[in-house]
């Protein structure tokens, strides 16, 4: 294992060991702890992150999506609506133009 200091990459060696927690000094002299976990549990916890963020960008589209059909249904002058909306004249007039389309 290489060390993880900015900088420094050298090898490493082991310590000692506890469980599933080492003590690992680099040739160097930086000393650290690490932590081994099983690949599955990485993977699955890869997996946790990715679907969080899948969830959390599907929400945004929505939310969009949803100010996008607001801005088109929102009666007033341009200025009226982006003051509403918290949107500047132009993209209000984008979006009523149809430069902006639904995601």
């Amino acid at each position: 294992m290489k060390c993880h200091v900015e900088g420094c990459n050298a090898d490493t060696r082991t310590l000692s060991t506890r469980g599933d927690k080492r003590r690992r000094e680099c040739f160097n002299g930086h000393r650290f702890n690490t932590l081994e976990m099983p690949v599955e549990d990485r993977t699955e916890r890869a997996q946790i992150k990715r679907d969080q963020r899948l969830k959390m960008m599907q929400e945004m589209r929505e939310r969009e999506r949803a100010e996008i059909e607001g801005i088109r249904a929102a009666k007033g002058t341009l200025r009226e609506i982006g003051e509403l909306f918290g949107r500047s004249i132009t993209y209000v007039w984008k979006v009523r133009r149809g430069d902006v389309v639904d995601l």
